[in-house]
């Protein structure tokens, strides 16, 4: 995220769209590059180096009661009831978490008798896994050079020996 500086944009240096309250705090519409800008926070999402459906998958996947949730998916389709029971939740609160894990597309439904049952869209776990897969890369190659670090200074290598 970059902080918003009315004018910074290129495409809002001409002024347009933007507007001021009573205040004298900008409250643009926004750009096609940066979005609406997040007024209340003074931070706009420059909408050219952040991929929407990554963003979204982060944002549900955030709420620690969705997590249990696509973890018990993750053994197979389940009906809300029994996700109620071993998550010990309402089943208000479950069907609300996997209409937001639906509308994510994390989750899909399909219907058997009286009952709804759910299952994981793991395909849509894909476009998270490749965003992440550089800071896998990052890491492994950090890893491996604290590995060869530790590994010389144990043969005598090191500065005491």
């Amino acid at each position: 995220m970059v902080a918003h500086v009315p004018g910074s944009c290129p495409a809002r240096r001409s002024g347009a769209g933007e507007r001021t309250d009573a205040s004298g705090q900008f409250g643009g519409t926004g750009c096609a590059r940066c979005g609406p800008p997040g007024w209340l926070t003074g931070i706009c999402r420059p909408r050219h180096t952040y991929d929407v459906s990554v963003g979204t998958t982060i944002e549900v996947i955030a709420e620690p009661s969705r997590r249990r949730i696509l973890d018990e998916l993750r053994k197979g389709e389940q009906p809300v009831g029994a996700l109620v029971e071993c998550l010990e939740l309402s089943q208000p609160t479950v069907s609300k978490h996997l209409r937001v894990l639906r509308e994510a597309q994390l989750v899909e439904v399909r219907p058997e008798g009286q009952r709804r049952l759910y299952r994981v869209r793991p395909e849509a776990l894909l476009d998270l896994d490749a965003w992440l897969e550089p800071y896998r890369a990052m890491w492994r190659h950090s890893l491996d050079r604290l590995e060869a670090q530790v590994g010389g200074s144990g043969r005598g290598g090191g500065r005491d020996g």
